[in-house]
């Protein structure tokens, strides 16, 4: 199987529950969509990628990036009060 992201660094650096090593793209689907788009972010200016994407994994990378921001954005969306209680006390 093909190779899909190609491991750059040298093993003192990695990402959590991302192996340190070429990922096929088997291994590369199997990851968590939060591990994807890690994978596919722009690193800070000044630090070196730890991988680098073939043509074929930056589309699902970001669809994945997607996914985590429509669910980040879910968690954080106000719950709406609940309905107003009404008694037949109150109506009489």
């Amino acid at each position: 199987m093909a190779t899909v992201a190609k491991y750059l660094g040298d093993g003192s650096r990695f990402y959590n529950g991302v192996p340190a090593k070429d990922l096929t793209e088997e291994e590369f689907e199997a990851l968590p969509d939060e591990a994807k788009a890690t994978l596919a972010a722009t690193p800070p200016e000044g630090v070196k990628p730890l991988y680098r994407l073939s043509a074929s994994a930056p589309k699902e990378a970001a669809a994945a990036e997607r996914r985590v921001e429509k669910a980040t954005a879910e968690e954080t969306a106000p719950t709406p009060p609940p309905p107003a209680a009404t008694t037949t006390e109150a109506k009489k």
